[in-house]
C-alpha cells in the first residue's frame, strides 16, 4: 500500500470535512495522536483502522489506500 497517498486522502478527508482528528479517533478507538502519525506518514494503519475510516468518511476502502 502506497502510504504517502492514504496519509493525503486522509488529511483530505479531515479538511474536507471539517472532522477534528479527535473526532475521528474518538469514534474509531484511537488517540488523536496515532490519526496525527498516520497524517505525518509515520504510522502503518492496520486494515481494520483503514476499513474503520472508510465507514467513517463514507468512502470506498480502495480508493482511501490506493490510487
Amino acid at each position: 500500500m502506497p502510504m504517502y497517498l492514504f496519509c493525503n486522502r486522509l488529511e483530505l478527508l479531515l479538511k474536507e470535512n471539517k472532522t477534528k482528528k479527535k473526532d475521528l479517533a474518538a469514534s474509531i478507538g484511537l488517540s488523536a495522536s496515532a490519526i496525527t502519525e498516520m497524517v505525518k506518514n509515520r504510522s502503518n494503519p492496520s486494515l481494520n483502522t483503514i476499513r474503520a475510516i472508510a465507514r467513517y468518511f463514507h468512502v470506498n476502502e480502495e480508493w482511501l489506500e490506493l490510487s
